[in-house]
């Protein structure tokens, strides 16, 4: 039986700790033999009173199980649903009665809740809160076990009803009621459960609180969300609602105050209790006590008095009511108006009362103990603008601990702390109705000393932690911004003043940290300021900004590495160096954190294709005269504008250059105006320019090596644009419009003496013949029409020399080659109308053939001049074709129709190459149909004939080959006769089956043929039965066979030889009768030699000699049953001659 321990470490027990125990439980045993254990009759009896689910069984397994650890069970106290509580004997511990409480586990979670209850027990660790010793937990029955200490007197429900308890034992009561909540609450739990039935009182009338299965620990959170449980009579109103903190225990408390008063609030609608109706107090001796019972019980939670300042009232209730038993009450009216109610002694205010100050004084009233008529000890001071203080007083001023509440007009809210002489003085904590907040030091009334400082939600400030003087930041302290900032250093006069570092940590700002020297929270003096990005400042500040003289260190992601020298304002100004990562260097003059006046600029870094400037700076950008060089070799001598060259200036062009030398107008660092641009291989321009380039007119004189000559004309962007003239060292020559360098527009090109060509005419685009032109060629050739991209395009007319076949073509054109519709006329006759494509007759077109042709018109698609696609071929002799062509030839699906004097009709189906090929069917004029597959024009494959009405033959269904049927098939005859077999050269070959019709007297052939006759092994059955198994030749039984004949046939099988369907040669036929003839046979009948057997009922046996035409002819010898003998001669059947005697031969030895 497994069983685990649960001390005060939750299932932790060393073998040590176990040694011991069985130890104690073995001397408790000898100790106390005499100890009577329950008896099932006691155990029977308190379950009958009890409505309890638990059995008879289960508790003394209980019982069992707890006494071997050291608890011996002696009494069944209470008991509910699934629990139970017994008294116990420790034999641990000097025999101490202990309380143990069953509780049955039904599942994990009930388990889970009750170690819980357990451990937050051992958190607290208070006088008036029972105390926990041991848990433990038996696995095997499911039962677990809380041990704690047991108090004789029971539960105060019990302990009220039973007891007259006096006044100041109530209060003494709820005292402990009020201390033992409080040490709950201090550990974060609420027990949620607070009644009578959960208070117990032990031998020393101390109360202990108990029972914190309900109890839930808060954590982070003032209020926790519940289940519904607990006792409704002592819940509050937000708890029923499943919402529990610290007030619904209060209010619980408050509840039992009532009970102990005994106020009946039990029976209230919960509507009143949510509305905070309750019974009006009656004037009794218990008048004060409800009332805080009713303070405790406010509807709203956060209305609820304190439970701290219930147990001040309460003890001050108390002490009262202690002196009520020794002085009486005064009431002494002042002649100022002034009021007095309460103790005197020696004609003074002493001990408890009420002073009520007249109207015109700022106070209100004081409530509270006075000694020789000042206010001494614990009171409350009220005031007419709503202010109010709770504490100590000594020599009639605020003195000692006390809390000091602001009226609503103030912007104080509360002041809890220490007093001196009616002053803050020392620690407290202030709160101010903004939400700010100091915890600290005080002294005079003001903040002084060390403190925290907390700013409300509105404020940019977060926390102040640090030194104060009268009021104000002094000293050294720590300032926190609700942005993340914080500033570490020395305060003056709450301001930033001296040394101190100011770190930035909220996102937004790019600064890190500034170390150094602030004034009126300024940065002022030497410093260093830190940027987020890396970048860092050192040198002198003044009025928050970086002045006079600082190096600045740029991040690395900068491309500024580092600058040294003046400052004003956060800016450069004046002499300085600025250094560039990338190596570039900056020494001269700066304003406004720019580049301004004279310096120089080195471009030290190896990607900068410049090398050096040395010139005048305006807003960092070069102006006015000045001198770049460049890295490659190239020179810039001239002026300057908005960093750029601008202005009169001569560019030297580097050895590596194409271009040498250019003198004139620039603008923004580019070639402007007028200007002369040699170039190192001779070329050179003359002209105008803009935006670097060749723009206007000018002259562009060649060099030796190229095939140009000379360019006189119009120019823009560096390419020949407008009218001019291009030579070319060829001899070739272009007059007219130019663009881009290239001719466009109307122009006319005269070709040398070399070429095919001799003249264009027409338009240019792009360096090409584009638009209409007439171009004519030397061999006598002439085009006239549209061109694009140098070639003809568009719709055009070509005349053929007198050496073509062709004679003219008039349609459209695509890169010179026939391409659109177009007519295609040659002089033989034939012309084409239609569509053309790659020169070539492609798309839909007419072909009309000339005269001596056999093909008249063709009407259809075309392919590379041949007919592709859906087309009608029609021939002079009538036939026509429609349908699909490919390759010039009828290939696809088509129709042909066939001319008068074809036996043919109509032809539909697949072409392959002209010919027939795949599936179709062909018509013929007699009425015949073919549907099945072609090949090479003829019958191929597998088909269905369809014989006309004159034709014996009805259908042929199967193979075919060239137009012959072959191969399996099925023919069927109009006279009902069926072959279903093989066929050869149109012919039965091969397997078949011959299905003869009704009025044959045979039935089926199932066998070999040849050539349309049975030939070969073949079965044929006869419609009387007869059956013929055997060789055919020709049609006929031939050969080897077997004849069944029919059981209306005197003769039962012949199996022999056969001739043209006629027995011939050697055979044995059978009779039913029982007769056999063995022997030959010619025509059908029995003719040579043969043996006849006589069937049982003749008188003959047997027969053996010759035959002629199924009679005995010739010799023979026939025996009869009887034993005679004839030997002899027959003629038509008879014998011939003497019958012989039996003769019976005897065996020699």
């Amino acid at each position: 039986m497994t069983k685990y321990f649960v001390t005060s470490h939750p299932f932790m027990y060393n073998q040590t700790q176990m040694v011991r125990s069985i130890k104690k439980i073995l001397v408790f045993i000898m100790q106390n033999k005499e100890i009577q254990k329950l008896s099932k009759e006691e155990i029977k009896g308190f379950l009958q009173s009890k409505q309890s689910q638990i059995t008879s069984n289960q508790i003394q397994q209980s019982i069992n199980f707890l006494s071997q650890y050291g608890y011996h069970v002696v009494q069944l106290i209470d008991s509910g649903s699934f629990g139970i509580v017994m008294k116990a004997i420790d034999s641990s511990n000097s025999k101490r009665y202990v309380a143990i409480k069953l509780i049955i586990v039904t599942n994990n979670e009930i388990l889970k809740e009750n170690i819980q209850e357990y451990q937050k027990c051992l958190l607290i660790n208070h006088p008036n809160v029972i105390k926990n010793y041991q848990q433990l937990y038996d696995e095997e029955d499911e039962c677990f076990f809380i041990i704690t200490e047991f108090c004789q007197k029971g539960n105060l429900f019990n302990f009220f009803k039973q007891n007259n308890i006096k006044k100041e034992e109530i209060v003494e009561i709820c005292l402990q009621i009020f201390e033992g909540v409080l040490a709950i609450h201090d550990k974060n739990i609420v027990h949620g459960d607070l009644k009578p039935q959960n208070i117990l009182i032990n031998d020393d009338d101390k109360i202990k609180i108990c029972d914190l299965g309900m109890s839930k620990q808060l954590l982070g959170s003032k209020s926790h969300t519940i289940s519904k449980g607990g006792s409704l009579d002592y819940m509050s109103p937000e708890q029923i609602e499943g919402n529990i903190s610290k007030q619904s225990d209060i209010y619980s408390v408050g509840c039992i105050i009532c009970f102990l008063c005994n106020v009946s609030i039990f029976g209230l609608n919960m509507v009143n209790i949510k509305n905070g109706i309750f019974p009006p107090i009656q004037e009794n001796s218990f008048k004060e006590l409800v009332n805080l019972a009713f303070k405790m019980m406010s509807v709203e939670p956060q209305n609820r008095i304190q439970l701290q300042d219930s147990l001040d009232q309460l003890k001050q209730f108390q002490k009262i009511n202690s002196h009520n038993q020794k002085g009486k009450i005064f009431v002494i009216q002042f002649q100022n108006g002034d009021r007095y109610e309460g103790e005197m002694k020696d004609g003074k205010m002493n001990g408890k009362g009420i002073y009520y100050y007249k109207e015109d004084n700022i106070r209100m009233k004081y409530e509270g103990q006075w000694a020789n008529s000042k206010k001494e000890s614990f009171g409350i001071l009220e005031y007419k603008n709503g202010d109010k203080y709770e504490g100590q007083f000594k020599d009639d001023l605020f003195n000692g601990k006390g809390i000091y509440y602001y009226n609503e007009g103030d912007c104080g809210m509360k002041y809890e702390g220490q007093w001196a002489n009616g002053k803050r003085n020392g620690f407290g904590i202030l709160e101010f109705k903004n939400g700010d907040k100091y915890e600290g030091s005080f002294d005079n009334n003001l903040l002084n000393g060390k403190g925290i400082y907390y700013y409300n939600e509105g404020d940019n400030r977060k926390k102040y932690e640090g030194q104060r003087v009268n009021g104000k930041r002094n000293g050294f302290g720590i300032l926190e911004f609700k942005n993340g900032n914080k500033y570490e250093g020395s305060f003056d006069n709450n301001l930033l003043n001296g040394k101190g570092i100011y770190y930035y940590y909220n996102e937004s700002d790019c600064r890190k940290q500034y170390e150094g020297y602030w004034v009126n929270s300024k940065k002022e003096g030497f410093g260093i300021l830190e940027y987020k990005n890396g970048d860092k400042y050192e040198g002198q500040f003044k009025d928050d900004l970086s002045n006079g003289k600082g190096i600045y260190y740029y991040n690395e992601g900068d491309c500024g590495m580092k600058y040294e020298g003046q400052w004003a304002n956060g800016k450069r100004n004046g002499f300085g160096i600025l250094e560039f990562k990338n190596g570039n260097k900056y020494e001269g003059s700066f304003d406004n954190n720019l580049l301004n006046g004279k310096g120089i600029y080195y471009y030290y870094n190896e990607s900068d294709c410049r090398k050096k400037y040395e010139g005048y700076w305006v807003n960092s950008k070069k102006e006015g005269f000045g001198i770049l060089e460049l890295k490659n070799g190239d020179k810039y001598e001239g002026q300057f504008k908005d960093d750029l060259s601008n202005g009169k200036g001569i560019y030297y062009f580097n050895k590596d250059d194409c271009e040498k030398k250019y003198e004139g107008q620039w603008a923004n660092c580019k070639k402007n105006g007028f200007g002369i641009l040699e170039f190192k291989n001779g070329d050179k321009y003359e002209g105008s320019f803009d935006n670097n380039l060749f723009n206007g007119k000018g002259i562009y004189y060649y060099n030796e090596g190229d095939y140009r000559k000379k360019y006189e004309g119009q120019w823009a962007n560096n390419n020949m644009n407008g009218f001019g003239i291009l030579e070319f060292k060829n001899g070739d020559k272009y007059e007219g419009s130019f663009d881009n360098n290239l001719f466009n527009g109307k122009g006319i090109y005269y070709y040398n003496e070399g070429g095919c060509g001799k003249k264009y005419e027409g338009q240019w685009v792009n360096g090409k013949r584009n638009g209409f032109g007439i171009q004519e060629f030397k061999n006598g050739d002439k085009y006239e029409g549209s061109f694009d991209n140098n070639l003809f395009n568009g719709k055009g007319i070509y005349y053929f020399n007198e050496g073509n076949c062709g004679k003219k073509y008039e349609g459209q054109w695509v890169n010179c080659k026939k391409e659109g519709f177009g007519i295609l006329e040659l002089k033989n006759g034939n012309k084409y109308e239609g569509s053309f494509d790659n020169d070539l007759f492609n798309g839909e077109g007419i072909y009309y053939y000339k005269e001596d042709n056999i093909r008249k018109k063709y009407e259809g698609q075309w392919t590379n001049s041949k007919k592709e696609g859906f087309g009608i071929l029609e021939y002079k002799n009538g036939d026509k074709y429609e349908g699909q062509f490919k390759d010039d030839l009828s290939n696809g699906k088509g129709i042909y129709y066939y001319n008068e004097g074809d036996n043919r009709k109509k032809y539909e189906g697949q072409w392959v190459n002209g010919k027939r090929n795949g599936f179709g069917i062909l018509e013929f004029k007699n009425g015949d149909k073919y549907e099945g597959s072609f090949d090479n024009d003829l019958f191929n494959g597998k088909g269905i004939y369809y014989f006309n009405k004159d034709d014996c033959e009805k259908k042929y269904e199967g193979q075919w080959a060239n137009c012959k049927r072959n191969g399996f098939g099925i023919l069927e005859f109009k006279n009902g006769d069926k072959y279903e077999g093989q066929f050869d050269n149109n012919l039965f070959n091969g397997k078949g089956i011959y299905y003869f019709n009704e009025g044959d007297y045979r039935k089926k052939y199932e066998g070999q043929w040849a050539n349309g006759k049975r030939n070969g092994f073949g079965i044929l059955e006869f419609k009387n039965g007869d059956k013929y198994e055997g060789s055919f030749k020709n049609g006929d039984f031939n050969g080897k066979g077997i004849y069944y004949y029919n059981e209306g046939d005197n003769r039962k099988k012949y199996e022999g030889q056969w001739a043209k369907d006629k027995k011939e040669g050697f055979g044995i036929l059978e009779y039913k009768n029982g007769g056999k003839y063995e022997g030959s046979f010619k025509n059908d009948n029995f003719n040579g030699k043969g043996i006849y057997y006589f069937n049982e009922g003749d008188k003959r046996k047997k027969y053996e000699g010759q035959w002629a035409n199924d009679k005995q002819e010739g010799f023979g010898i026939l025996e009869y049953k009887n034993g005679t003998k004839y030997e002899g001669y027959f003629k038509n059947g008879k014998k011939i001659g003497k019958q012989a005697q039996v003769v019976k031969h005897k065996h020699s030895n």
